[in-house]
């Protein structure tokens, strides 16, 4: 055991020795001096304003006619990024009131004479208000990658305000039908492909005031004259790695009692909250509802068209006691996203209805009565990622 150990030792008294034998070596140094960390910048501009400071008023001088508002976006800052735009803070209210309107005792003012005497009935009745311009005001979203009126994102007349000519791409088209109270706060992507430093993106947003088809009326008649529409255009750009804004926490719906022939909003009628979240493996919503009649409901996704497109989705069957529905920590499996890509308003979001469930076909996801009965409609559109 001891010679064991003094072979080691003298093992190591050679390599000793062997080192400070052959001290002299080749060297290179380099050195990184004053690094610094930047962070990158997300900044965009908007119509070569930043901050964007531009309104838009318009006049529709007649039913039928369509504005658009048409601008530039381009990325300022130093990172790529992705962007979203909503109309939020949609009001509509009467606008101009110029005339007393009398007939069938009314004494409120109006816009004008033709007003009063379709608000009343040809006079025969007290007027009824109608100022819910946002209700038949069909919207367009179309984008070009470039300069609004230049090379490749063509206008027909004034670059601010005309129609998009060729090789615009269209998010939401007029065949859509998609009314501006149904988007209202839901935020849409425009970019489909990154916005790089320096790029820029062309947006052109049309507003047409026009009736659509499951309205019950065919056009915009008197009732629409001198009123007015208020709202905010919002811009969102975030860096291309980052979530997008609707699929941060928890999202809330009002829906209300309508009359299914003028779409006014019933203001005595039935209601309803529904709050849910905007991603999951499952479809997670708590509902509340009152005013309802005492029958069975469907809360349900409705795609259009007409009377429901597959495919839809039966979300919850629910009892209404007392005129009353209040349920919390419901979930469904839907193995879908809404909207889906067959519905007309994909992909600007989906709508979410609560029918007596007599009037609906949860086999062919469709709506199988009108009308008879309470029914809630939403009071803007939803998207939801299946997880």
């Amino acid at each position: 055991m001891k010679r064991i150990l003094l072979s080691v030792m003298t093992i190591a008294l050679v390599s000793g020795v062997a080192f400070g034998a052959t001290r002299a070596f080749f060297t290179d140094t380099e050195k990184s001096v004053g690094n610094t960390f930047t962070a990158g910048t997300i900044d965009i501009s908007v119509a070569g304003q930043n901050p964007w400071n531009t309104t838009y008023p318009m006049l529709l001088d007649k039913p039928s006619q369509t504005n658009y508002i048409n601008f530039t976006i381009q990325n300022v800052g130093n990172n790529g990024a992705n962007v979203w735009k909503r109309i939020n803070n949609v009001t509509a209210d009467g606008g101009t009131t110029a005339y007393l309107c009398t007939c069938g005792g009314s004494n409120v003012n109006v816009s004008s004479e033709p007003e009063c005497y379709e608000g009343t009935n040809s006079c025969n009745q007290p007027y009824v208000e109608r100022d819910d311009l946002d209700s038949y005001m069909v919207y367009d979203l179309y984008v070009c990658k470039g300069q609004v009126g230049v090379g490749n994102c063509p206008v027909v007349g004034d670059p601010a305000s005309s129609k998009p000519g060729e090789g615009w791409t269209a998010i939401i088209s007029e065949a859509n039908q998609v009314r501006v109270d149904n988007v209202n706060g839901i935020w849409i992507k425009l970019n489909a492909v990154d916005l790089l430093p320096g790029e820029q993106l062309a947006v052109s947003q049309s507003y047409h005031l026009t009736a659509w088809n499951d309205a019950g009326e065919p056009e915009i008649t008197n009732w629409a004259q001198g009123d007015k529409m208020m709202f905010d255009i919002e811009l969102e750009a975030r860096q291309l790695s980052a979530p997008a804004p609707v699929s941060e926490g928890s999202g809330l719906l009002t829906l209300r009692q309508k009359n299914t022939t003028t779409w006014d909003i019933v203001s005595d009628g039935a209601s309803g909250t529904l709050t849910y979240n905007v991603s999951g493996a499952t479809f997670n919503y708590d509902f509340y509802a009152s005013g309802l009649d005492d029958v069975g409901y469907s809360l349900i996704y409705y795609a259009d068209p007409w009377p429901g497109n597959h495919p839809g989705a039966l979300i919850g069957t629910h009892p209404a006691s007392g005129g009353i529905i209040n349920v919390t920590g419901q979930s469904k499996e839907l193995s879908m996203d809404l909207p889906g890509p067959a519905d007309a308003n994909y992909p600007a979001g989906a709508k979410i209805w609560l029918v007596p469930s007599s009037a609906y076909n949860p086999g062919t996801q469709s709506v199988t009565s009108w009308g008879a009965g309470k029914y809630l409609f939403e009071m803007n559109l939803i998207t939801y990622d299946d997880l």
